[in-house]
């Protein structure tokens, strides 16, 4: 089956099959899974840094340095009804204080069949510093978060939010955009 329906399909199996207990394998080889079957859908990277990658998927004229005056970043703030980066984080569904704080924390985007996305915000820096966004695979962060037992519960709720947002729309009261 191929199509928007084939996605939903295929992740629903592989959910029923692990939550089922029929199959059993561990975090780390679940993300994995994921991360291959929604590929790009998952973009991994810098927290402070997914503004402009999402403005320039969307389109907009972002330079090297946003905030320097040249671009299209004041218009892309206007069409987001926002005032400034910060803010645009909040709508988003980031607490404010942590908002003005993101550098060296991974910001986890997922875009569901909808074409929604929600975004979840990880304290600590899983990510590679390198590769701006990237998908979930090639970011480094299952690595990082299954090679340490403090970060491995982290990674399982992370990967059950995803699994939820992409069955079922649920997004744990964090706001779509």
């Amino acid at each position: 089956m191929y199509g928007p329906r084939a996605h939903n399909v295929t992740i629903e199996g592989l959910a029923q099959l692990i939550m089922g207990g029929s199959v059993r394998i561990d975090v780390g080889c679940a993300a994995r899974i994921l991360g291959t079957m929604l590929e790009s859908h998952i973009e991994v990277g810098d927290a402070s840094h997914y503004i402009y990658h999402f403005a320039r998927k969307q389109g907009w004229d972002i330079p090297a340095y946003p905030l320097a005056g040249c671009g299209e970043i004041k218009r892309f703030f206007a069409e987001q009804d926002v005032c400034n980066v910060p803010s645009w984080y909040v709508k988003i569904g980031v607490d404010p204080q942590r908002a003005k704080r993101l550098y060296g924390n991974t910001l986890v985007a997922v875009c569901g069949p909808d074409y929604r996305h929600v975004a979840f915000v990880l304290n600590g820096c899983y990510h590679a510093h390198d590769a701006g966004f990237t998908d979930l695979l090639h970011s480094g962060l299952i690595e990082k978060m299954s090679a340490r037992p403090d970060t491995t519960q982290a990674l399982e709720r992370l990967t059950d939010r995803i699994l939820a947002f992409e069955l079922h729309g649920d997004t744990g009261g964090l706001p779509t955009f």
